[in-house]
């Protein structure tokens, strides 16, 4: 309700602002000249180049029928952000101004089909860096984004650090400054300032401190009858961040209040601010460099205890393969390949694409027997056997053997990683966009034993060979 007053009372002042004897008006060059020096007396594009700030952030949506109160501390040097969310409460639903996975957005729209309500992740953190963009929701839905892609500029989603820093704001850019209109007016006494900027599109009416030139407010309209007020409350110390910014956004369907309370905390960071740690199955999607050539994302589930680099080096070699035919056992051979410092070459002649039609308008998937790759392996001076086996085997096979896995009912082959968390078998493969990823219970119960092993050495055989 404070925020709502807040908002009538910054409206009442742009009714009134103006209207009073004595206002003088300033020429299009003082005016011009006037907002620059604003422009100029702001940081560049947040508030802080280094240091550890604090906001509180409440967001109000339809005159408070949703509600979401969160801490945000930011960890800032010149290149390098992290933002740590903390949901303090939440009434309502609402959208979060954040990215977020296409499966838990499409949970949260299914629910509102449903009417039942999801509430937001209750703790995220983004990091951004030039090159690197990583979002972590951590509860409750542990997902994770890895973004190397260049997609997102650095500074895109930087708006808890430079809400109302105006060299965001795209209708003050250069460009749409040469094209507008600018005017101002001196209020009584040297009170206040006006500055108008008006094209055609949109208009936007900022108050300043004379004396500062900070700004006081900024209201936008634009011509689809959307406004937005910006209002500033600063603090005396002399600094560039303001005590608080408030930025009401109201258009015919919905409206929309958010208030940032900053509070400088440290000038400096620690190397373990920027440290950003996922929890043991946390579902991650990793979008390339353009370096790569690669524009397909990956996506694993995350396990401490395993070094995904490798994986995902494995699937961009899989991927750029010449190769005519590639499947399965191809991304099999080449994790062996990897692992033991062999060289197959070219394995189409193993991959069988079959003559019937496809069914349903999939691709035929090209087929191989566990004896080819076992006899492929062979080839190469390794020791392989096909073996009718248990995880309990597996999981006690030592690092000098790979086993590979047959399930029938995907006819597919996967290499076993091992077992995590006393239950978990987890799994990886290179012709897919999944590299690693836990068994699924399905899969698992299709599984009749059947595993390729293959080593350096001669293997000893726990189970029955074929």
């Amino acid at each position: 309700m404070k925020l709502f007053q807040m908002w009538m009372v910054g409206l009442a002042l742009w009714a009134t602002w103006g209207t009073g004897a004595g206002a003088q008006d300033l020429t299009s060059e003082e005016s011009r000249a006037i907002l620059q020096k604003m422009m100029d007396s702001l940081p560049a594009d947040r508030w802080i180049e280094r240091g550890v700030l604090e906001i509180n952030h409440t967001r109000l949506q339809n005159d408070g029928q949703a509600v979401l109160v969160q801490k945000i501390t930011n960890y800032v040097e010149p290149n390098l952000v992290l933002q740590e969310f903390q949901v303090v409460s939440q009434t309502g639903n609402m959208e979060l101004p954040v990215p977020m996975r296409p499966e838990a957005k499409k949970a949260i729209d299914t629910a509102k089909e449903l009417g039942t309500l999801i509430p937001p992740p209750t703790k995220r953190i983004t990091l951004m860096e030039q090159e690197r963009f990583l979002t972590y929701a951590s509860e409750p839905f542990h997902s994770a984004t890895i973004d190397e892609s260049g997609r997102f500029p650095y500074q895109q989603y930087n708006l808890f650090l430079s809400a109302g820093l105006f060299q965001k704001q795209g209708f003050l850019s250069p460009e749409n400054l040469r094209l507008a209109t600018v005017s101002g007016k001196k209020g009584p006494a040297a009170n206040l300032l006006e500055i108008t900027v008006a094209r055609p599109d949109f208009t936007v009416m900022i108050a300043l401190d004379p004396k500062t030139l900070r700004p006081l407010s900024c209201k936008i309209d634009d011509k689809n009858e959307r406004s937005q007020l910006w209002e500033y409350e600063w603090a005396n110390d002399g600094r560039s961040i303001p005590a608080q910014v408030t930025i009401t956004k109201k258009s015919k369907k919905s409206s929309e209040v958010d208030n940032f309370r900053y509070q400088l905390v440290s000038d400096a960071t620690k190397a373990e601010n920027f440290r950003v740690e996922f929890a043991y199955g946390t579902p991650v999607q990793y979008f390339p460099p353009p370096n790569s050539n690669s524009s397909q994302s990956i996506v694993y589930i995350h396990n401490p205890a395993i070094d995904v680099q490798a994986l995902i080096a494995r699937r961009f070699q899989f991927a750029l393969s010449p190769q005519k035919a590639k499947n399965c056992a191809t991304a099999v051979l080449n994790a062996v390949e990897d692992r033991f410092g062999v060289a197959f070459g070219d394995t189409s002649a193993i991959v069988h694409i079959p003559d019937a039609n496809p069914v349903d308008g999939k691709k035929p998937v090209g087929t191989t027997s566990a004896i080819e790759i076992r006899d492929m392996v062979r080839s190469k001076g390794l020791y392989s056997e096909i073996v009718r086996t248990d995880i309990e085997h597996l999981a006690a096979l030592g690092k000098d053997t790979m086993a590979i896995m047959h399930l029938p009912n995907r006819r597919h082959f996967t290499i076993f990683v091992g077992v995590y968390g006393g239950k978990d078998v987890w799994v990886s493969q290179s012709d897919t966009r999944k590299c690693l990823y836990i068994l699924n219970r399905g899969d698992l119960d299709a599984w009749k034993g059947t595993t390729i092993l293959i080593s350096s050495k001669p293997i000893p055989l726990a189970g029955g060979a074929g």
